[in-house]
């Protein structure tokens, strides 16, 4: 998963990169607030784990813009010394999920981390999942069909894994993208259509596989495990 950290000494950083990165995660640090805040206007992260005395953006200022611009779909490590304890606890109440205390220590470090990602992301630590011929394992992000690997983006293998487990249900528009985005459904609303379709595309689903995506005109998308005739008799068009 992907994982942001900010903070003013490099070799803390490179330690916390180093360690996140021998737990499977991929891990990216920023020197400034304004660098991170910069790159989150383009990019997503899984978590944040932000030191709280940066160089020129103040750990709870940090914090009330964040949840601001992402609402709490994204967790927040906060690392500080503990001096900063009782603003660190006040931080709690405005937004931020959980913080550490120097010196760190590894192994806290990696139980906080992926406690933070399990709560947040639960589809991601659940047991792999097979759909018609397509294999999901959520924890490495790979989906295969028939042995043949799958290559998804991001949100669309979040979006594939999500329909899958929800196979043979009716799934609102909001409904995914609430769940799978985690922001409020204007924020996405033109691009779940192109989401989903690029989906369809490259898992190839279609009737001569097994599984279909069909669209339910004004309501939404239901992801059905049928075979040939299934799909013949199916009241419902693809789009």
């Amino acid at each position: 998963m992907r994982i942001a950290t900010l903070g003013n000494e490099p070799q803390e950083t490179h330690w916390i990169r180093q360690i996140m990165t021998r737990i499977g995660h991929d891990c990216h640090d920023f020197a400034t607030g304004e660098s991170l805040l910069n790159e989150l206007r383009l990019k997503s992260y899984d978590l944040l784990l932000l030191d709280w005395r940066t160089r020129d953006v103040g750990g709870s200022e940090l914090v009330t813009w964040l949840r601001d611009r992402f609402g709490n779909r994204i967790p927040l490590l906060l690392v500080a010394t503990e001096r900063d304890k009782p603003a660190l606890l006040r931080s709690l109440v405005n937004g931020a999920d959980d913080f550490l205390l120097r010196p760190l220590c590894r192994i806290e470090l990696q139980a906080r981390v992926q406690a933070l990602l399990r709560r947040a992301y639960p589809m991601r630590f659940e047991k792999t999942l097979d759909c018609g011929p397509y294999h999901f394992d959520p924890l490495t992000r790979t989906l295969l069909l028939r042995g043949k690997a799958i290559k998804l983006k991001h949100r669309e293998y979040d979006l594939a894994l999500y329909l899958c487990r929800n196979a043979g249900r009716l799934m609102t528009r909001e409904n995914l993208i609430h769940t799978v985005w985690g922001q409020d459904v204007e924020d996405h609303s033109r691009s779940i259509d192109t989401h989903v379709s690029r989906v369809r595309t490259r898992m190839d689903l279609c009737p001569e596989n097994g599984v279909v995506l069909t669209s339910v005109y004004g309501l939404g998308y239901r992801l059905e495990v049928c075979s040939q005739a299934e799909h013949n008799d199916s009241p419902y068009p693809t789009a």
